[in-house]
């Protein structure tokens, strides 16, 4: 699983085989509920950081390090570092 929220390279989950979706979907599941809903958020459903923000009731800056640290989790889980 390669998640990137940057540029082009942004890769959407129902973009990826099957198999690679479910082994993300049960990734992502594994995440502590703030990063699980931002990285859902930014990630996924290509939110902005605003709009997350509003919605979570935190800053922007704070949604930035969920999403940042959620995905860095992932890529551990995932055994991408």
């Amino acid at each position: 699983m390669h998640i990137n929220v940057k540029g082009n390279a942004k890769r959407r989950l129902d973009e990826l085989p099957r198999p690679a979706r479910l082994d993300s979907l049960e990734l992502l599941d594994s995440l502590p509920a703030e990063q699980r809903a931002a990285v859902r958020g930014r990630v996924i459903e290509g939110r902005d950081y605003e709009d997350l923000a509003r919605e979570l009731g935190c800053s922007e800056l704070v949604v930035r390090r969920h999403v940042s640290r959620g995905l860095r989790l992932l890529r551990s889980l995932a055994g991408y570092e």
